[in-house]
C-alpha cells in the first residue's frame, strides 16, 4: 500500500534550503496555509507552487527543532475556534518571500466554527526532515499567533539553568541576573566584606588608617591586643536614622562581643569598669550588662538629659560616672498673701478689709489666715526647651 499522507519540500524549497547551506542566509518560514483539496486528499508534488484549493493562510505559531530528532523541523499553527466551516486535506508552508517551500497531505479533518454549534482549537503540525536544520530560521511573531497548551507548558516548566537552592547567608550576598521577562537566569553569591574585616590582626604600626573607619590605634593590655578606633567610647547625639559603620545606638539594644566589629568596644567597657550584672542593669544609666553567651546589653538613654559629672548638690557627694538621677526641683520659696500679722519671706500682708475683699473671707478678726490660690498647672516634667536627638556611641 502506497503512502498517502506525507510531507515534501517543493523544488523551490529544495533550492532555497541548498542555497542557505552554502551562503549562510537562512530560510525564514512565514505562513502556513490549509486547503480542502476540492474534496480529495491530493498527493504532494515537489513542483507545486500553490495548494489545490486554499481555504486559509495565516502566520506560523512555532518553528522549532524536534527535541527527539535533531534532523527534523516542526512547524505548528493553531486555528482558533471561531474560524472554520471547511475540511482540511492539504497543508502548505510559505517563506517570507511568499514562495511555497513545502507541501503536505493530511487525513481529512473537518474544522467546525462556533456558529455551527460546535467549535475547537485545531493544531496543524508539519514535520520536515532536512539534511541540516541549521539552515532554517527558528523564530515566531508573537503578535500574530496563538500558543498551544503544550508550548506554554514546555515554556513554563523548562529549566531556567539556575541551580535550585538558597542563595546568600550572613557571610555572602546573593546576586541574581534577571532577563527582560523577569525570569532569573543566573544566581550566585559574593562574599560579604565589612570594613572591620580589613583591620589587621598584627601590629603593623602604632597608628593606622582603615578606609571607612579612619584612624585606629594599637592597644596592648589585659583586655585587648589589637587595633581600636580612635573614637571608641565617645558618645554622640546625632540626627542619623541608622547607625553608621562605627556607631551603635544607646537605646537598650545588644551586640555580639564575639564579632570582630565589637572587640574594641568590649575592651573599652571593661577598661572603664562599665559592666554590671544583668540584675543590676537599669535604663537611664551608662552601664552595660552581659546577658549570657556573647550578648551584651547597651545603655538605654531614652528621654534622658546628659550632664557632666561634678557634685550632687543634695548630698554634697561626687556624682557617679554613668549614674542617673531622677526628677527634682531646686529649693525655692512660694509667697502667700495673708490678713494682718507678719508676712513670711516672699509674702505680703494686707489689712483685714483689703484681704476680705481679695479673698472673699468676711469673717472679722482672722489675723494670719492665708488664701491659697492656684495660678496655673504644670507639665509632666521639668525641662528647658529641647530638641530630640538619637544617642549613639562610637565603637
Amino acid at each position: 500500500m502506497s503512502q498517502i499522507y506525507f510531507t515534501t519540500l517543493t523544488a523551490i524549497g529544495e533550492a532555497k534550503h541548498a542555497n542557505a547551506a552554502v551562503t549562510g542566509n537562512k530560510v525564514e518560514y512565514a505562513t502556513l496555509e490549509v486547503g480542502d483539496g476540492n474534496g480529495v486528499v491530493p498527493v504532494p508534488d515537489r513542483n507545486q507552487t500553490s495548494l489545490v484549493n486554499r481555504v486559509r493562510s495565516h502566520g506560523i505559531n512555532t518553528v522549532m527543532i524536534d527535541p527527539d530528532n535533531p534532523s527534523q523541523i516542526i512547524v505548528e499553527q493553531v486555528i482558533p475556534e471561531d474560524v472554520g466551516g471547511w475540511w482540511i486535506r492539504e497543508v502548505g508552508i510559505r517563506d517570507v518571500a511568499g514562495d511555497l517551500i513545502a507541501v503536505a497531505s493530511v487525513p481529512p479533518t473537518y474544522k467546525p466554527v462556533l456558529l455551527e454549534g460546535s467549535g475547537r482549537n485545531q493544531i496543524i503540525r508539519v514535520v520536515l526532515l532536512l539534511a541540516s536544520t541549521s539552515v532554517v530560521e527558528l523564530k515566531i511573531d508573537p503578535a500574530i499567533v496563538v500558543a498551544t497548551r503544550k508550548y506554554v507548558d514546555d515554556l513554563v516548566t523548562a529549566p531556567s539553568g539556575v541551580e535550585e537552592g538558597t542563595y546568600g547567608s550572613t557571610s555572602e550576598y546573593p546576586v541574581f541576573t534577571v532577563d527582560s521577562r523577569g525570569r532569573i537566569v543566573h544566581a550566585g553569591t559574593i562574599e560579604t566584606v565589612s570594613v572591620w574585616d580589613d583591620i589587621p590582626d598584627q601590629n603593623i604600626g602604632d597608628i593606622i588608617f582603615v578606609k571607612g573607619l579612619g584612624e585606629m590605634w594599637w592597644v596592648d593590655n589585659e583586655f585587648l591586643t589589637g587595633y581600636r578606633t580612635k573614637w571608641c567610647g565617645i558618645p554622640a547625639h546625632t540626627l542619623d536614622r541608622a547607625n553608621r559603620s562605627w556607631t551603635i545606638s544607646l537605646r537598650g539594644g545588644t551586640f555580639d562581643k564575639s564579632l570582630k566589629k565589637y572587640h574594641g568596644l568590649y575592651s573599652w567597657i571593661l577598661e572603664n569598669d562599665l559592666m554590671v550584672p544583668a540584675a543590676e542593669y537599669e535604663d537611664g544609666e551608662g552601664f552595660f550588662a552581659e546577658l549570657g553567651g556573647n550578648i551584651v546589653k547597651v545603655p538605654n538613654f531614652d528621654d534622658m538629659f546628659w550632664r557632666s559629672i561634678g557634685t550632687d548638690r543634695d548630698t554634697a557627694n561626687a556624682t557617679l560616672l554613668g549614674g542617673r538621677k531622677g526628677d527634682s526641683l531646686k529649693n525655692h520659696i512660694h509667697g502667700l498673701i495673708t490678713s494682718g500679722g507678719t508676712a513670711g519671706p516672699g509674702s505680703a500682708a494686707l489689712p483685714d478689709h483689703l484681704f476680705e475683699a481679695w479673698s472673699g473671707n468676711s469673717n472679722p478678726g482672722l489675723a494670719g489666715i492665708s488664701a491659697a490660690v492656684t495660678y496655673g498647672v504644670g507639665s509632666a516634667e521639668t525641662a528647658p526647651k529641647h530638641t530630640y536627638l538619637h544617642p549613639r556611641l562610637c565603637i
